[in-house]
């Protein structure tokens, strides 16, 4: 009845798109760490922010990408979720993206084209964005801010992937920046979720229109930002008696991890949200049930999911220079050789783990792990020290426990001495 499918990007030095699976939704685990195929393209599937649907009998996923004077955003389709084709997306009879022009009912010049939202509604496509409006802001955390709203975008062209010039959605009694909206119909009514990034609030507006169009009123604070600062809101509704029914999953980017907010009856939401474990980083992506999707749709994921149980990817990367902001990524093995010697400094919880591997066995060839934010080095706080005399054709694997990373091994001679 349940399957949450959840594609993401996983840190800020690694945009590729990962997807994750979850029968129950607390836990996920990644499909695969291989890189999906983007036709006719010498890049892999890659982008921010993605948001995935089922629509015209394929899937279609949107993402954070743009270049003004070129395109507004990008939407990839796929058959089978492992090959995708590129395509770029311009909202409207011409370009919107622009470094002069404001977005309709906008001040500011939409230079910035941010979390393209896909849902669909009678089979037509449908695309909400956040798009700059008006004069920066300074926010609760005393941060001067861009100030962006809420627009929508209808796809006038299955076919071909055409779409309408987006529509201020209005929220009524709202002067404050809202981003990454995305919209949803809950017991008869159309909702909302936004990131209030003046309070950092999460918050759901429902719809006193005649549809998702709006206009919208604030209905509730899902998540106070005053107790985790989220963003990238996403609904889930779990199918039969799964408790709690009502899930919005939101990226805690300030920890480097997911959270979830429950309720079951999509009035009282919990106060407490639940940290969701991963076996990979994941930031700002989206989450579905695949449980409630077509049959076709469903084959596919079951098909995509058996294709990455057996695929096994241990990614190798040499290090050839020292590196004082280290972003490591999941499923890497990070190699030096010979007499190379390099400092690393790791600058983001970006991973859940990485290995190292001292493919030497010189005591010349050198790694050091020096102290950072996200790991403590020694204990009298100097750099750990791996070597070819001590580490020589081992591999040594960090692993992320709370916000540090740790590792298992002894240091090298050099220190213990």
């Amino acid at each position: 009845d349940n399957c949450l499918f959840f594609p993401a990007f996983r840190n800020q030095g690694d945009v590729q798109i990962y997807f994750h699976h979850s029968l129950k939704g607390l836990a996920f685990e990644q499909v695969t760490d291989e890189s999906l195929i983007v036709n006719n393209q010498t890049w892999a599937l890659a982008g921010r922010d993605p948001s995935i649907v089922w629509f015209n009998g394929k899937w279609h996923m949107a993402v954070t990408w743009y270049a003004l004077n070129d395109f507004d955003t990008v939407i990839y389709t796929s058959d089978d979720l492992m090959a995708w084709d590129f395509h770029k997306i311009t909202l409207g009879s011409s370009l919107l993206g622009s470094s002069t022009t404001p977005a309709p009912g906008a001040t500011h010049a939409c230079d910035q084209i941010w979390g393209p939202a896909l849902f669909v509604v009678n089979d037509t496509l449908y695309m909400g964005l956040t798009l700059p409006f008006g004069n920066d802001a300074v926010d609760t955390n005393g941060t001067t801010i861009p100030d962006f709203r809420q627009y929508l975008s209808t796809c006038t062209n299955a076919d071909n992937l055409t779409f309408s010039t987006p529509v201020l959605v209005t929220q009524t009694g709202n002067s404050q920046c809202q981003i990454d909206g995305s919209f949803y119909e809950v017991n008869g009514k159309w909702h909302m979720l936004t990131k209030n990034d003046y309070s950092k609030d999460i918050q759901d507006w429902v719809s006193t229109g005649t549809d998702f169009f709006g206009p919208y009123t604030l209905n509730n604070t899902i998540l106070k930002g005053t107790t985790y600062q989220t963003e990238g809101p996403k609904l889930v509704v779990m199918n039969g008696d799964v408790t709690p029914k009502y899930r919005v999953y939101s990226d805690s980017y300030t920890e480097g991890c997911y959270r979830v907010t429950t309720s079951n009856d999509f009035v009282t939401w919990g106060t407490s949200p639940t940290e969701v474990m991963t076996d990979r980083s994941l930031r700002h992506g989206d989450v579905i049930n695949a449980g409630s999707l077509p049959a076709k749709a469903q084959a596919s994921v079951a098909a995509f999911l058996a294709w990455g149980a057996n695929v096994d990817v241990l990614k190798r990367q040499q290090i050839t220079a020292s590196n004082t902001a280290f972003i490591p990524q999941d499923g890497v093995n990070y190699w030096i050789s010979g007499s190379d010697r390099f400092d690393f400094t790791i600058t983001e919880l970006s991973c859940q783990e990485f290995k190292i591997t001292i493919a030497s066995l010189s005591p010349v060839c050198r790694f050091r792990m020096m102290p950072s934010a996200y790991f403590d080095g020694m204990y009298n706080g100097t750099p750990l020290i791996l070597d070819g005399a001590f580490h020589g054709n081992q591999v040594i694997t960090f692993k992320r426990f709370g916000n540090k990373f740790i590792c298992d091994t002894n240091p090298s001679l050099e220190q213990s001495s």
